[in-house]
């Protein structure tokens, strides 16, 4: 977790993340959370409880579209909220739909992710993205500028897929995707 953690009571927050469905998790949670090395990403990642994707835009500060996947209850949460919070749309995924999305998660391999994710030629575009994945108080991080990788617009693909808007604020999906030759999605 980031420096600059705290606890408040028995709730761990970590400033710079509004997330409703982060602090929840994070409060069910008795011990603080501590970042995992490369060595224990892969198991991490194949038990995760609960991940975050978010976009980060320097233009809209404060503003940012995100994507929750929860583990809970024998069954995946898929929460997906626009930076302007007018998207702001749950679905509850069990059997073989929950078993798709997961396997989007694993294909994504972001275990493999240990150094920050940017194009060859970066456009300075203001935009970076994170994604943050949990299993119980253990984590770790990925993240990127400008630019996303293929398997992260996959992810995106499959939240869409399970019913959920693929589109955030205005039919624009928050992410570029680098291409081979530069081209963006």
């Amino acid at each position: 977790m980031a420096e600059d953690d705290v606890r408040d009571g028995e709730t761990w927050h970590q400033f710079g993340f509004p997330e409703p469905e982060r602090e929840e998790y994070l409060a069910s949670q008795a011990e603080r959370p501590t970042e995992v090395g490369p060595a224990d990403r892969r198991m991490l990642l194949e038990g995760f409880d609960f991940l975050t994707l978010v976009s980060h835009s320097f233009f809209r500060i404060g503003e940012r579209p995100v994507v929750v996947i929860w583990k809970r209850n024998g069954a995946v949460d898929v929460i997906v909220r626009s930076a302007d919070c007018t998207v702001d749309q749950r679905r509850t995924l069990k059997g073989a739909a929950a078993e798709k999305l997961l396997s989007a998660v694993l294909a994504t391999h972001a275990d493999t992710w240990t150094e920050p994710f940017e194009p060859k030629d970066p456009v300075l575009d203001g935009n970076s993205w994170s994604m943050t994945v949990y299993a119980g108080s253990r984590y770790f991080e990925c993240c990127g500028s400008n630019a996303v990788p293929r398997e992260v617009v996959e992810l995106l693909r499959a939240v869409a897929d399970a019913g959920l808007p693929l589109a955030w604020d205005g039919e624009e999906i928050a992410f570029a995707c680098a291409n081979e030759e530069g081209d963006h999605e």
